[in-house]
């Protein structure tokens, strides 16, 4: 009977998961956006920048919270009214509307209303759109300043101009084009620009333009160095690109500042999210299995995702040692994956186990030793069985081999996987064949 081992067939299929999988299972989160400015009749005396924290819920309702930073309080005013009588989109996550808080940050110019757009010095074409942008029409301004830099493509004035039109108009992808070629934005239109950049960024992650998506992102971080969206869009472009090692750092700056400047609990959760999927594929388990305990606590509903993104991790890294030749590597890999993610240790110890048996000179003590782990947590592990089914045909114990191969049949693998279901059938049929 000790020749029924030479005929059971093992393959190891050594091939990663796709790096898109980590993308799908990413949380996408777009932050609230204002649509239409409020407007004041209180006067604001000085020049200042106030910054109102408005809390918009997944309807489209709104309530404003507080004055998160005044840099002149007889300003304060006049941005609360503003930000009472403005109109904001809710946030998105998951492509749903859920509620989430806004950061209106508004530029004053002495005036008593928010400052629109740098007053040209004399007449010409940039003085005409100023005044249509000051009398709210900002299509004529549009149309001027267009024709205008057709011939004039430098012109600072006019492409700033163009930018507050169109992020006046809704058109935020146009004012964000529009500002590119404004090399310093002025303070009293900072706000827009603010503005513009967020929702562009936005659209351009959700149409997966992502080196568009992280332009804008870098610029948002270069006109609010300490706000979340930038960072957190640029994380995003990089992870959806791959690079997980250029995400790293946004990601883990945005959900410091989300942590900082007490973001409610989803928003945070969403942003820890996709922190720990980048810990994952830089190979930072530890971190990300902390990462992965907050977000549970957090956000429940998201714990699975992340285990099934802590498995496609461990696995990748532990295959690749493997398809290296470097069998010991990979299982130690997933034996340390095992410790730092309990929850897939029973798919960590089965996967062990069947690389281990792809060696040249196995050691079956070893291999049954390290089934039998995976089983003691999960008695259905796949691979585990057929381990062990290979074991006890070795050992020349046919009707062990049988009943633990046909265990193997039963397990949920074999379901899911047709690799791993066509080697149960094959060896299945061999050994009730010499066994007959």
């Amino acid at each position: 009977m000790s020749t029924t081992c030479a005929r059971l067939l093992v393959s190891l299929a050594l091939t990663a998961i796709p790096a898109a999988a980590f993308a799908q299972i990413g949380v996408a989160y777009t932050p609230p956006k204002l649509v239409k400015q409020g407007t004041s009749g209180s006067a604001a005396t000085a020049t200042g920048v106030v910054t109102i924290q408005v809390f918009v819920k997944k309807d489209g309702s709104f309530s404003v919270k507080r004055i998160i930073k005044s840099t002149n309080p007889s300003d304060d005013a006049a941005a609360m009214e503003i930000a009472k009588t403005a109109t904001y989109k809710p946030a998105l996550r998951d492509g749903q509307p859920v509620d989430a808080f806004y950061d209106y940050e508004m530029t004053f110019g002495g005036a008593g209303a928010i400052e629109a757009a740098p007053k040209p010095a004399s007449g010409g074409p940039t003085a005409d759109a100023y005044a249509s942008i000051r009398n709210g029409k900002y299509a004529d301004a549009k149309t001027t300043l267009e024709g205008y830099l057709q011939s004039h493509p430098g012109d600072v004035q006019a492409n700033t101009l163009l930018g507050v039109a169109n992020a006046f108009a809704g058109d935020s992808d146009a004012a964000a084009t529009a500002f590119d070629s404004v090399p310093t934005i002025p303070d009293q239109y900072r706000a827009l620009a603010i503005q513009a950049y967020t929702t562009h960024a936005s659209n351009m992650l959700t149409a997966q333009k992502f080196p568009e998506a992280a332009a804008a992102a870098s610029r948002l971080v270069a006109l609010v160095p300490d706000g979340v969206n930038g960072y957190y869009i640029r994380g995003l472009a990089s992870a959806d690109e791959g690079n997980f090692k250029a995400a790293l750092p946004d990601l883990q700056k945005s959900y410091d500042l989300s942590k900082a400047t007490k973001t409610d609990d989803k928003t945070l959760a969403a942003v820890e999210f996709n922190l720990a999927i980048a810990q994952l594929n830089t190979g930072a388990y530890d971190d990300a299995a902390v990462a992965a305990k907050d977000v549970a606590r957090l956000d429940p509903l998201q714990a699975s995702k992340l285990q099934r993104a802590e498995m496609i991790a461990v696995s990748n890294d532990a295959i690749a040692a493997a398809n290296a030749g470097k069998s010991a590597d990979a299982v130690a890999r997933f034996e340390a994956g095992a410790v730092t993610f309990p929850a897939s240790a029973a798919d960590f110890y089965g996967q062990a186990a069947f690389i281990m048996l792809t060696e040249k000179s196995p050691d079956y003590k070893k291999l049954k030793a390290e089934a039998d782990k995976a089983l003691a947590i999960d008695s259905t592990n796949g691979r585990a069985l057929f381990v062990n089914a290979f074991v006890a045909a070795q050992a020349g114990d046919s009707k062990t081999a049988i009943a633990d191969m046909n265990k193997a049949k039963a397990s949920p693998l074999y379901a899911s996987d047709a690799n791993f279901a066509k080697q149960v059938d094959d060896n299945l049929k061999k050994l009730t064949s010499s066994s007959g």
